[in-house]
C-alpha cells in the first residue's frame, strides 16, 4: 500500500520559487515585416512572440511590427491562423529590418480519409453507472454508482468484475491520478487515496483538499531520476515547468510558457472595465453612493463573464515518453522536447495538427505504446489523430461511433471513453475501441 511522503519535495519547491530569478539585460529590438509566400502581399494582425520571455506584438495593415526582447539568442516564433508558424533562431548577426515570408496551410482535415469500421464494446452491465475511471496495473478502476449508491468498481481491459467497494463517503465526485501512480477520490472539500490489494479494494482516510491540492497536484511527472512539478501563472495564461532530482534536490528550470495573446487581452479588458466604470479601491462595506455601488456590481459581473466564458487556461501538457520530456505549448505551436537524464533541450519542433477550427485541445498520451493522439471535433463527431512527433502534423485518423462522448483516453492501442445510456442525458457507461 503505497502512502503519502509530502515532506519529501515540499523544501525544494519552496526553495526554488525563493532563489528563481531572471537577469535584467538591456533591451533589445527586433523589426520587421511579414508578408505571403506566394503573393508578396502584407500580412496584418500577426502575432509576433519572442520564446521565453514576456514580449509579444502584432502586425500592422502594412505588415511591419517592432518588439523588445532581452536575451542574446531570441527564438521568435511567428504565427497566424491558416498559415504555417514560423520559428526563428536570432542572433547577434541576424540583420533588421526582417522580411518574413508565410506560406499557407497547404491541407484540410476533411483530405485525410477517415476509416470508422470497427465496432465499439461495452464494458459495464446496466447496473453500473460510471462517472470517473483510471487505469492502474493493466486493469480499469472506475468510480460510479449503483441504485444511486457510489462505488467502487475493478475490471479488466474486457470488461470481467474483479472487485467491487461500496462508499460510506457519497460527496466524492471524481478521481484524480497522481504523479507517483495513486489514485484519490475527491470533492471540494476532501480527498482519500484508494489503494488496491491481489483485486481488493480499499481507501484511506480523508485528508483536506487543501493539503492534497498544496501537495501533490503540482506534480504532473514522476521519473525514475526526478519529479516534475508545474506552477501557473496570470490566469492560467502562464506555466512554469521545473524538475527536482530526487538524489542530489538540484531544481533544473524547463521554461516558462505563456499565451502571450490572452495576457495581452487580459490587460486591454481590464484597461477597458476602468475607463468604463472606473477604477475605484472601495468596498461595498465604505460609504459609497448608490451609483457608485450599482457601477461596482456591473464591473464585477462583467469581469466574471470575461474570466469563465472568454478567459481559457493556456493548454500546455506536458508528458513522458521514453528517454524525452515534451512540451506541447500551444499557445505558441511549438514542441519542445528536454532529454529526461541530463533535462538539456533536444529539439524545438513546430505543430501544424492544431491550425483547424475542428481542433479540441487534447492532447492524449498512449503510455504502453509511446504514442501521442490529439482530437477534433465536428457536429459531434469525434476524430482521433495519431501526431507525427518527428513533424508535428497527424499520420492516421479514425472517428468513434458515438456522438459526444467523454473522457477520452488510450491505452495499449486502445481508445476507451464515456457515452451516455439510451434514454439517459447524464448517467455513462464506459466503451473500448480497437485502433490498432
Amino acid at each position: 500500500m503505497k502512502q503519502y511522503k509530502p515532506n519529501y519535495f515540499v523544501f525544494t519547491i519552496l526553495l526554488f520559487f525563493a532563489t528563481c530569478s531572471y537577469g535584467q539585460d538591456t533591451l533589445k529590438n527586433i523589426s520587421g515585416k511579414i508578408i505571403d509566400f506566394k503573393t508578396k502581399e502584407p500580412i496584418g494582425f500577426v502575432i509576433i512572440n519572442v520564446l521565453f520571455e514576456n514580449s509579444a506584438t502584432e502586425s500592422n495593415f502594412n505588415g511591419t511590427f517592432k518588439l523588445h526582447y532581452r536575451s542574446n539568442n531570441p527564438i521568435v516564433v511567428i504565427r497566424k491562423l491558416g498559415y504555417e508558424t514560423l520559428t526563428l533562431n536570432l542572433n547577434s548577426s541576424t540583420k533588421y529590418p526582417l522580411v518574413i515570408n508565410l506560406k499557407t496551410q497547404s491541407k484540410d482535415l476533411s483530405e485525410v480519409v477517415i476509416t470508422a469500421d470497427k465496432t465499439a464494446k461495452r464494458l459495464v452491465d446496466n447496473t453500473f453507472y460510471v462517472a470517473d475511471y483510471q487505469f492502474i496495473d493493466h486493469k480499469i478502476l472506475l468510480f460510479g454508482d449503483v441504485n444511486e449508491k457510489k462505488q467502487l468498481r475493478l475490471i479488466n481491459t474486457n470488461g470481467d468484475v474483479l472487485h467491487n467497494y461500496k462508499l460510506n463517503n457519497e460527496s466524492y465526485k471524481n478521481t484524480f491520478k497522481d504523479c507517483f501512480g495513486n489514485i484519490h477520490l475527491i470533492n471540494d472539500v476532501v480527498s482519500t487515496q484508494i489503494y488496491i490489494t491481489n483485486n481488493t479494494i480499499g481507501v484511506l482516510d480523508d485528508i483536506r483538499r487543501s493539503l492534497f491540492d498544496s501537495l501533490l497536484s503540482s506534480c504532473i511527472l514522476n521519473t525514475d531520476n526526478s519529479f516534475y512539478f508545474e506552477n501557473i501563472f496570470n490566469k492560467g495564461q502562464t506555466k512554469r515547468v521545473f524538475s527536482i532530482d530526487k538524489s542530489t534536490k538540484q531544481l533544473h528550470d524547463l521554461g516558462l510558457y505563456s499565451d502571450e495573446s490572452m495576457i495581452k487581452m487580459m490587460i486591454n479588458e481590464n484597461q477597458f472595465m476602468n475607463s468604463k466604470y472606473g477604477n475605484s479601491d472601495k468596498s461595498e462595506m465604505d460609504d459609497i453612493s448608490a451609483d457608485e455601488l450599482k457601477s461596482m456590481r456591473r464591473k464585477a459581473d462583467d469581469m466574471i463573464f470575461f474570466n469563465t466564458v472568454i478567459l481559457k487556461d493556456a493548454y500546455i501538457p506536458v508528458y513522458a515518453s521514453n528517454d524525452t520530456i515534451y512540451i506541447f505549448n500551444h499557445p505558441n505551436n511549438l514542441i519542445h522536447s528536454y532529454s529526461l537524464n541530463n533535462h538539456l533541450p533536444l529539439q524545438l519542433k513546430t505543430m501544424e495538427y492544431n491550425h483547424f477550427k475542428k481542433w479540441k485541445p487534447l492532447v492524449i498520451f498512449d503510455e504502453v505504446k509511446n504514442k501521442f493522439y490529439t482530437t477534433y471535433l465536428n457536429d459531434g463527431i469525434i476524430t482521433i489523430g495519431e501526431i507525427n512527433m518527428l513533424n508535428g502534423k497527424i499520420n492516421k485518423r479514425f472517428t468513434i461511433k458515438h456522438t459526444f462522448p467523454k473522457s477520452i483516453k488510450i491505452n495499449n492501442g486502445i481508445v476507451y471513453y464515456l457515452y451516455r445510456v439510451k434514454f439517459t442525458t447524464d448517467k455513462m457507461a464506459l466503451y473500448s475501441y480497437p485502433i490498432e
